[in-house]
């Protein structure tokens, strides 16, 4: 847990720089899905429409915070549903419902400048679209429905990050997953070599907990041909300078140098093999220069050529990726941190993940080498440097809430902590959501951290079983396998 927050607080510093630097605005254009191949039919071309009091009207709805109001939709023929999209001209929803013949198949709490609302597929000739709560008056301009379906089964694409910590002390396996990313204890430095280390117990041996991580989860994926991937981190930034564009210049030239020194590649491709991993995931933070993006280029590069085998991939946060044509074509994919990133206080919010997902599209990534990660954890309002797993308070959430109010005590990274803060989450429909948009749009698929924080998989809210009913929800005769607890006798 300690050396998560660690991580996050470093994700906190620098997203702020590193957004300056990159001079993008939070209102980047977003993918909107009925603009691509993915929806074929706005099955509400031809439907009427009325309001609460039976008034004819257009596919719009206003209302004010202190009243109940709904439309009715009549569709021209009965039709299978499974996506209702909604523009809000502003964000004042706070609670809304969709009822399919009189059946409620959705309930979220905001909708924004654009929301996909993915759900199960029904059939039906009724669509319901109920409002219940928005902080002032409110108007959703746009109101469209689809069947978002591939015509043919999708691979469902989930990697899973877990710290080396908690992946050797792992004794089930609740929900299998396509690949385990092992973090949090090795790096490397300028010389280019590669360094082992336990920030959580300094007088441990890194070197065998990594070790026994890899023999534990390989214990429990064995049969299933779960891939493992080792995350290798970027030298530490030096914190404590005032300057934070020169710490992060020193970071990279360290970078360069390793690259330079012609260890560093024959180094990681040397752990790679005597471990067993499948792959490597590269995580800097963050390139300040063009020469620092151009050795982070030619890292991928020669990763990939040296060993076209493994599986070369790149972990980034929000800011402008300027990798080389050439590595673009080299790398597997690009895992998308979508989290740690904040929308009037709330964490990683729907439109987030999709303004990421369309800025990083825009600097030449392409959409099936984007794998958008998914936070399993809560960050406050105030973006203090401290995370709570989902699990923590998965059950104060339900289905749709997304933030959880009042104190909370426990050891979060910190002993003895009381928070007051409002704590904002990814729920399971958020969950379900944002895979949908990236199943449809064609996106590698999802990655979550970290899988320890999840529910058990048998458990209704898991946020993996959100995952996994989401990939169903969007394919023809998908005959993925059905995610069953692994257990293994010690």
């Amino acid at each position: 847990m300690k050396k998560a927050k660690k991580i996050i607080a470093l994700f906190s510093l620098l997203a702020v720089i590193t957004s300056a630097l990159s001079g993008c605005s939070s209102k980047k254009n977003i993918i909107k899905l009925e603009d691509t191949a993915s929806l074929k039919q706005n099955l509400l071309v031809n439907s009427t429409a009325h309001d609460m009091n039976g008034q004819e009207c257009d596919l719009s709805l206003s209302g004010k915070n202190d009243e109940i109001t709904f439309i009715e939709i009549t569709l021209a023929e009965k039709s299978k549903i499974n996506t209702l999209i909604l523009t809000e001209n502003a964000e004042n929803v706070t609670a809304f419902n969709i009822y399919l013949d009189d059946e409620k198949v959705y309930s979220g709490s905001s909708i924004g400048e654009y929301r996909a609302c993915a759900f199960e597929t029904k059939e039906a000739e009724k669509i319901k679209l109920e409002v219940t709560k928005s902080k002032s008056r409110f108007t959703i301009s746009n109101i469209s429905a689809y069947l978002s379906e591939k015509d043919e089964a999708v691979e469902k694409q989930v990697s899973a990050f877990i710290s080396a910590e908690n992946a050797s002390n792992l004794s089930k396996l609740d929900a299998k997953v396509n690949e385990f990313i092992i973090y949090g204890c090795v790096s490397f430095n300028e010389n280019g070599e590669l360094v082992f280390s336990n920030k959580n117990d300094e007088n441990s041996d890194a070197k065998t907990l990594l070790a026994n991580a890899v023999n534990n989860l390989k214990t429990y994926t064995a049969q299933s041909g779960t891939k493992l991937s080792l995350m290798i981190s970027a030298p530490e930034i030096e914190k404590e300078k005032s300057d934070k564009f020169i710490s992060l210049k020193n970071n990279g030239d360290k970078v360069i140098s390793a690259y330079n020194s012609g260890n560093l590649i024959v180094n990681i491709l040397n752990i790679l093999d005597e471990y067993g991993f499948d792959g490597v995931t590269l995580k800097w933070d963050y390139p300040a220069t063009e020469k620092q993006w151009k050795a982070l280029s030619d890292i991928i590069t020669s990763l990939k050529t040296a060993d076209m085998s493994k599986c070369v991939s790149l972990s980034i946060s929000d800011y402008a990726c300027r990798l080389s044509k050439q590595s673009y074509q080299y790398i597997d994919k690009i895992i998308l941190e979508a989290y740690d990133v904040f929308n009037n206080g709330q964490h990683s919010a729907y439109s987030d993940c999709l303004r990421l997902v369309s800025k990083l599209n825009s600097n030449g990534c392409e959409l099936s080498k984007i794998q958008l990660a998914i936070p399993m954890y809560a960050r406050t309002s105030d973006k203090a440097d401290i995370i709570f797993p989902y699990k923590t308070e998965a059950y104060k959430l339900d289905q749709n809430k997304e933030s959880v109010e009042g104190e909370i005590t426990g050891n979060f990274g910190q002993e003895d902590t009381t928070i007051t803060s409002t704590r904002y989450y990814n729920s399971y429909q958020t969950v379900f959501d944002k895979t949908a948009y990236a199943v449809s749009l064609g996106l590698y698929g999802v990655a979550v951290f970290d899988y320890c924080y999840d529910l058990p998989y048998y458990d209704e809210l898991s946020l993996i079983k959100a995952v996994d009913k989401a990939y169903e929800s969007r394919t023809v005769n998908n005959s993925n396998e059905n995610n069953e607890e692994t257990t293994v006798d010690n």
